[in-house]
């Protein structure tokens, strides 16, 4: 008998919680200018960049395997992805997708938390690109504000990777 009953998202995904910590200009409630949701329109998209790295061009295949790209399940079991951006602390302008050390200048960055309105959320972690051989994509946990000290399971990250999976994005999975 087929069950037509929703999954249960606390089992799914762990139990939403807050993030445990929250940087200057995500409470002033900026977003990263990167962000998506991961729904199929953009999984294609997202599929096609994945490819571009694989195939080895160079200026995609170097940032991917070496900035990660974030990732954050919401409450509702949505996934929302970003570049790891950072914004000038003094005047709240976007500067670079990665923090570079700039003399004089402090940046804040926009973590997991920015990507859902600081909002209570499920398990975040990071989408890398491993250039091998061979090269793969994967997942992993590492997020402090959401997986880390929340009891998230390898069960958790295993289910964001089948959902990364049912839109036709294949990832290995990396739980620490």
């Amino acid at each position: 008998m087929h069950s037509s009953v929703a999954p249960n998202l606390d089992e799914t995904y762990g139990a939403a919680a807050e993030p445990r910590k929250l940087d200057a200009w995500e409470k002033k409630g900026k977003v990263p200018r990167s962000l998506s949701n991961l729904d199929a329109q953009n999984a294609l998209l997202l599929l096609d960049l994945m490819q571009l790295v694989e195939k080895g061009l160079g200026v995609v295949k170097y940032v991917f395997a070496d900035r990660p790209i974030l990732w954050v399940v919401d409450r509702e079991g949505n996934i929302w992805f970003a570049l790891e951006e950072t914004v000038d602390a003094e005047t709240g302008e976007f500067t670079y997708p990665d923090i570079r050390p700039d003399p004089g200048v402090t940046y804040d960055r926009l973590g997991h938390p920015a990507l859902i309105g600081c909002a209570v959320g499920r398990i975040a972690g990071e989408l890398k690109f491993d250039p091998g051989p061979p090269g793969r994509w994967y997942i992993n946990n590492f997020s402090g504000r959401y997986s880390r000290g929340n009891n998230r399971t390898e069960e958790h990250l295993n289910n964001v990777g089948a959902a990364f999976a049912k839109l036709g994005i294949e990832v290995a999975v990396q739980f620490y």
